[in-house]
């Protein structure tokens, strides 16, 4: 049982696949980092920047931290329409093991306590981690790579007990012009088909402007577009660009042929997902107990 579920541990390396390319923001916008009274700043309100050696100066970043936590709310929303129960990530909410029972346990003894359900872990902390599991899934900091400017919108904010604007509620706050591409890579570890067919998903509602990203989202900014993404895969069989077989890695998993055609790919890893679902939702009924589905199976 252990061996064709060994993609949950992380005491083996299946395959990495990568999906990396380039981003454009369409709308303005706003990765922020708080209010700050630097003299030279014209805003409180400033987005995040990260110093670059090469060119001398501060560039707008978006941090691999702002992308995890924007995959993992989507993946949590898109799972749970679909009646599946996974927790939301909180620092007090979300899926722990308890280090004392596992503590001087073999590999294969503590993934034999996580898919018997006994120290369960629901498939979002499995894939993007908790407190306690390490994540299979990296993101990078998305830095811009082409010619940028930063925008200023001034606003106020209103009194919703009067209506009527709020004393000193004046602000003024920076962002990035539409326009501007940014880097973006994630490496998914040992992740099934299926489960890279949510990410998919969340990609593709990314780029449909469904999900926005950074703030002041119902303010007009944050719809983001993919114009550059492409697939590789690690793995010991070699290194595979574009096109390639993604071998199923569990009993509720399905091969993906790889077409080098970006769309048509994510669509192929979508549906996967879309089948797994009913094998998916049974396993979360039962707490997460991975080996009721798989003593059917067998």
């Amino acid at each position: 049982m252990t061996r064709i579920l060994d993609w949950i541990g992380h005491h083996v390396l299946r395959r990495v696949v990568v999906l990396e390319g380039i981003v454009e923001n369409v709308e303005p916008l706003r990765i922020g980092v708080g209010k700050g009274v630097a003299l030279e700043s014209v805003t409180e309100l400033e987005v995040l920047k990260i110093y670059n050696p090469k060119l001398n100066q501060y560039i707008p970043t978006i941090p691999g931290s702002s992308w995890k936590g924007l995959f993992r709310s989507a993946a949590t929303a898109i799972l749970r329409t679909f009646n599946i129960n996974v927790c939301d990530g909180l620092p007090r909410t979300s899926c722990r093991l308890d280090s004392k029972v596992l503590k001087g346990l073999s590999t294969d003894e503590k993934l034999k306590i996580i898919l018997s359900g006994d120290q369960p872990l629901c498939l979002l902390c499995l894939v993007f981690g908790s407190a306690t599991f390490t994540s299979h899934v990296i993101f990078g900091d998305s830095v811009v790579v082409s010619d940028y400017r930063l925008g200023y919108r001034s606003g106020i904010t209103i009194d919703r007990r009067t209506g009527s604007v709020r004393r000193g509620a004046l602000y003024t706050v920076e962002y990035v012009e539409p326009g501007t591409k940014l880097t973006f890579r994630l490496d998914a570890k040992n992740l099934p088909n299926y489960v890279l067919g949510l990410l998919a998903q969340v990609i593709t509602d990314i780029d449909n402007g469904f999900i926005k990203v950074g703030g002041f989202k119902s303010r007009g900014f944050g719809t983001i577009k993919f114009v550059d993404l492409k697939i590789r895969v690690f793995s010991s069989r070699g290194v595979v660009v574009g096109k390639g077989i993604l071998e199923p890695l569990d009993p509720i998993d399905s091969e993906v042929e790889l077409t080098g055609e970006l769309r048509k790919d994510l669509e192929l890893l979508r549906q996967v997902f879309l089948n797994s679902l009913d094998k998916i939702r049974k396993i979360s009924e039962n707490g997460w107990k991975w080996d009721v589905l798989l003593s059917e199976i067998k």
